[in-house]
């Protein structure tokens, strides 16, 4: 070093700085490649993190149900079991004397403490009442056919009730109904028949009848289709379903007191138009699938946009590992949470009131989801939806329409229970089955009339009885 000149020693520290600096710049360019595999990986898995909770998709596509955020805290054990504080208390209602087969007097010759007679009071006894299941739950009819002679025999033919076979209409609703209703598979729906009611029967024999079943409600349903042409308000959702493991969809038009299923084997805008018929005017709440978009553009409908659907995806938002969707997140949650507060005060403030101050929150969401929006295609299309949409996600405001699409989503969820349990149909006689009875089932419960009487109704008329001349139409019903 001592023998190195002053110009060796600058040059050797060039060399060092050149040599650092194609280090740093490399590193630079690493470090850059690192973080857009990040954003890369964030943004792939991302969609893995949706639920039913933060999107659209259905509460049976959740691998594990998401805990809330009190479960969490709480290990799960947020409230106690059985009936919550402030819930009214529900009690059966006794038998009536008339429905009462036998009566026991229970009586005491003395005290059971000191062994004393005792002088009855004029206190009213103890009623204690006791169901029990008969031995044989089922009657059974044997009908004699008598044959003449008059040039040719003569056989006397089966008086009404017997023309629908070996199980009677009311057995076969009540097979329907455990079929449709419970749900049940037809191994199990067997075992029931012999093990419980002591009936032997085969599911081949089980699924006659509840082809019967199906085939009486034809006409049920038909009815309430046609009626569906001329609604002015409905909701509409969707969900899969299975047809000897072929993929098929189960759809469901909602109005105010009745239902429809349909099961296709596609959920786009075609099967809207042969049910609602492309002269359809009225309004469809529904979520933002291309389908109904489509079928606005090509008829005259009209789609008020779902809220319930708009605050999942911004919840996802939350989710995501970038601050500055998070907090455009946050910041249109809050605006939409102030909203929906108001929403549930509608009846304590007065009508043009809350319409102006449901107003100002719109101005106000609208803002904040479309001010300052981060390079996020989650946030983007938030944004873009609320530009482009304003309308159809406020158009509660100042017509009589719901905010949300919960209707049609709990309605078809007995689809979705049905479709665990079953694994969907065998072919299109069980599709036909299905959405006949969930129509038929959803609307009674609707209009709070028996499914039971209806099912005997209709099967009574398809099977000719002259008590049941005409199908009830349930769309008419008051």
């Amino acid at each position: 070093m001592e023998g190195e000149s002053l110009q060796e020693l600058v040059k050797k520290q060039a060399m060092l700085i050149e040599q650092q600096a194609e280090i740093i710049k490399r590193q630079e360019a690493e470090i850059a490649g690192l973080r857009a595999q990040i954003v890369e990986l964030q943004t792939t898995i991302a969609p893995l993190h949706k639920d039913s909770r933060n999107s659209s998709k259905p509460p049976s596509s959740d691998l594990v149900k998401p805990k809330t955020k009190e479960a969490q805290e709480t290990g799960g054990k947020n409230r106690k079991i059985g009936g919550q504080k402030g819930h009214k208390k529900h009690e059966r209602a006794p038998f009536p004397p008339k429905q009462v087969d036998t009566t026991i007097e229970v009586t005491l010759d003395k005290c059971p403490i000191c062994g004393r007679a005792l002088q009855e009071s004029e206190k009213p006894a103890a009623v204690h009442q006791q169901l029990e299941i008969a031995p044989k739950p089922f009657i059974v009819t044997e009908y004699h056919r008598h044959t003449y002679w008059c040039q040719t025999y003569h056989t006397a033919p089966l008086p009404e009730e017997g023309r629908s076979g070996l199980f009677s209409i009311s057995l076969i609703a009540f097979a329907a109904y455990l079929k449709g209703r419970c749900p049940i598979a037809f191994s199990a729906l067997k075992d029931f028949f012999q093990e419980t009611l002591g009936i032997a029967v085969s599911r081949g024999f089980l699924a006659k009848q509840i082809k019967k079943a199906g085939a009486s409600l034809k006409k049920a349903h038909e009815m309430l289709v046609e009626r569906f042409k001329g609604e002015g308000q409905l909701h509409r959702d969707e969900s899969g379903w299975k047809e000897n493991g072929a993929k098929r969809w189960i759809g469901a038009f909602r109005a105010k007191k009745y239902a429809v299923f349909v099961i296709r084997d596609s959920r786009r805008e075609k099967v809207l138009e042969e049910i609602l018929g492309k002269g359809f005017k009225g309004i469809i709440r529904c979520d933002f699938f291309g389908a109904y978009r489509k079928f606005e553009r090509i008829t005259e409908a009209v789609l008020p946009l779902s809220w319930a659907h708009c605050i999942r995806e911004v919840l996802f938002l939350l989710q995501i590992e970038d601050g500055a969707v998070q907090r455009y997140g946050r910041r249109v949650i809050k605006q939409i949470g102030l909203m929906c507060e108001r929403i549930h005060r509608k009846g304590e403030i007065g009508g043009e009131e809350w319409k102006a101050l449901m107003h100002r929150h719109e101005e106000q969401i609208v803002k904040g989801a479309t001010g300052t929006v981060p390079n996020h295609t989650d946030a983007q299309l938030i944004a873009k939806r609320m530009r482009e949409r304003e309308e159809g996600y406020f158009r509660c405001i100042d017509k009589d329409i719901e905010p949300t699409n919960n209707p049609a989503e709990l309605t078809i969820r007995q689809s979705v229970l049905d479709r665990v349990v079953t694994q969907g149909s065998r072919g299109i006689a069980g599709n036909e089955w299905h959405e006949r009875f969930w129509s038929v089932l959803t609307t009674c419960t609707m209009q709070n009339t028996s499914v039971m009487k209806y099912l005997k109704e209709c099967l009574a008329t398809f099977f000719g009885f002259d008590s049941f001349p005409d199908y009830i139409n349930l769309a008419e019903l008051p």
